[in-house]
């Protein structure tokens, strides 16, 4: 048993670093381009998005438990949506050409990167 929850954990650990990383490494080029963002599965989808400034980006949980959609500290502009519940969706204006990265206060795993072009 003790092996098992030894194997979960290395795996689940995998799943938030990747998405980690995939967050940092967003640039424009390998950006997807849309103005919605899924939160399923304790993970923002897509991880990596661009977006033309003045766009709006609805982001929507998906997943059966509260994840929020909050800027890392130092960012060009700071939001966050508080707790959201499943189907809630929270909406934002991106105003500020840059990327602006942000994550899930209840799941440290989970990052996004907005490339505002």
């Amino acid at each position: 048993m003790k092996k098992f929850l030894l194997i979960v954990a290395l795996i689940a650990g995998c799943g938030d670093e990747d998405q980690s990383r995939d967050a940092a490494d967003c640039t424009a080029a390998g950006a997807t381009q849309t103005t919605s963002v899924n939160l399923t599965d304790e993970a923002f989808s897509p991880v990596c998005v661009k977006v033309a400034k003045g766009a709006e980006v609805t982001f929507t949980n998906k997943d059966s438990m509260a994840h929020t959609v909050t800027t890392d500290s130092g960012q060009a502009e700071s939001f966050d949506s508080g707790n959201m519940d499943q189907n809630a969706t929270f909406k934002h204006v991106f105003a500020t050409a840059g990327t602006i990265r942000a994550h899930c206060e209840n799941h440290g795993g989970m990052h996004i990167a907005i490339v505002v072009e």
